[in-house]
């Protein structure tokens, strides 16, 4: 076994910040950090497996040709210009001696020192929780994956068109979304318009052959949201020909379909799972108070018993300061944690106390999309439909991605089009005051743009004249 090669040392220099994981509360940390410290105050160091931020919130919408997959990552490099990028593996981490073991470029271990370490990594997906998953259901937690969804549901119309056999032919229309948080609804919404979309491009099908299924547990959806919005979002899921099964658990996942905890098996060529995750082991070898697979933490957002180790996001169990109640995994609340650790970091630098992290007064908390333009929210004002949507993607993340991207307003790629203008599609360039104006984008626009695969076909926002001008402005 090669032993860790440790790092150069330094003769002098400013104390070292080493982030582990750049998602949400990751880049709001680097973000506000590099913009509120002084010249030389201190080194920053962001360890993430890829040099790209990826806005999750918006893979279903990648999934259903909704938008490009290019409007929903951000390289680090242009996000966090003034630290440095390392997107090799981090193998262990040394409290005692305050190191980060990572992978050296060679693959030898090496080791870097730090003086305080944030670990905003998150967590992973769990494919073992039930029998079956790994090996055939569909996960939604990459770029990678929300194509291969896209593929996957095309490829199942392709076999639909042509099959001989109505049992294969059902079974090839059937797809089963297994969880009714935001991810399910926002998949199951956009499934739905997708394939119902893109029948016009094959005269065999018949709508009333399609089937997507919503499977959740509870007795209501989106249980983050207050019940009323729950109820009005299985509204609207029905509405659309979603048919959402409350009360309904998965006890197994096979080639053949989903069979659910009372037997009754439901015929599917296509699962999604939106449930199940887990902890990284490397934060699972860590000898550090642990509360439901998370790190415990004090509402400063300080490791409980570390005074240089600090965490937040998914992996982290962080009570807020008004009622105590834990922080959600959402991407509103794990923004807001990497903020105030940034700010209190540098306070406990400059000698001043850290502040905990506020309640939930004042803030637009959550919204999910249900499909066709529509989506639900809530904050002091109730918030559904267009409205919600503008809310949704209008947010400070999806501006952080559209600079990044070097475009005006929101740049969010090719769902935002006009009405009954299939070529070209428009890249929304004024922010959520066009979403406003939308009325629905035909799922069959984005087909026609995307092409079956989820390739461009040199109709979209992105596809350039031989002059090198972008077309579709």
């Amino acid at each position: 076994m090669n032993r860790p090669e440790p790092a150069a040392p330094a003769a002098s220099r400013p104390p070292r910040v080493v982030l582990l994981g750049a998602g949400f509360a990751g880049v709001q940390f680097a973000r506000t950090l590099s913009r509120e410290m002084r010249r030389d105050e201190l080194e920053l160091t962001v360890f993430n497996r890829d040099n790209h931020m990826v806005f999750q919130p918006l893979l279903a919408d990648v999934a259903g040709s909704s938008l490009n997959p290019r409007a929903v990552a951000a390289p680090l490099r242009q996000l966090l210009p003034h630290a440095e990028i390392r997107s090799e593996e981090v193998l262990d981490i040394d409290l005692e001696l305050r190191e980060v073991v990572h992978a050296g470029a060679d693959g030898r271990p090496r080791r870097l020192p730090f003086d305080h370490l944030v670990i905003a990594c998150g967590n992973q997906v769990n494919l073992n929780l039930l029998p079956g998953m790994a090996a055939h259901a569909l996960p939604l937690k990459t770029i990678g994956d929300a194509l291969a969804l896209r593929a996957r549901v095309m490829a199942q119309l392709e076999q639909a068109a042509v099959a001989e056999d109505a049992e294969l032919r059902r079974r090839c229309l059937s797809f089963v979304v297994i969880g009714g948080g935001f991810s399910g609804v926002e998949v199951a919404g956009e499934l739905m318009d997708l394939v119902q979309g893109a029948l016009r491009y094959y005269p065999q099908l018949r709508r009333e052959e399609i089937s997507v299924r919503l499977l959740h547990s509870g007795d209501r959806l989106l249980p983050e949201l207050n019940e009323r919005l729950g109820r009005f979002t299985e509204r609207r899921m029905r509405a659309e020909g979603v048919e959402v099964r409350l009360g309904s658990r998965a006890a197994e996942i096979s080639a053949q379909g989903v069979v659910l905890k009372d037997g009754e098996r439901l015929p599917a060529a296509t699962v999604i799972c939106t449930i199940g995750t887990t902890q990284l082991p490397l934060l699972g070898r860590l000898d550090l108070p642990q509360e439901r697979g998370r790190l415990r933490c004090e509402a400063d957002m300080h490791v409980s018993g570390q005074s240089s180790l600090w965490a937040m996001g998914d992996c982290a169990h962080i009570p807020n300061a008004q009622d105590g109640q834990i922080s959600p995994p959402t991407a509103q609340f794990a923004e807001r944690q990497g903020r105030q650790c940034a700010r209190n970091l540098l306070r406990q630098l400059r000698g001043n106390s850290a502040f905990p992290i506020p309640g939930r007064r004042g803030r637009l908390r959550n919204r999910s999309p249900t499909g066709r333009g529509r989506a639900v929210g809530l904050a002091l004002l109730r918030l559904s439909g267009l409205v919600a949507v503008a809310q949704r993607i209008s947010g400070q993340a999806a501006v952080a991605v559209a600079k990044a991207q070097g475009r005006s307003g929101l740049g969010l790629g090719a769902g935002f089009s006009a009405r009954r203008q299939p070529f070209p599609q428009r890249t929304l360039r004024t922010g959520a005051a066009r979403a406003l104006r939308r009325r629905g984008s035909p799922a069959a626009q984005r087909f026609a743009a995307n092409g079956p695969g989820g390739h461009r076909t040199g109709r979209g926002p992105h596809s350039q004249s031989p002059n090198g001008r972008q077309l579709g402005r």
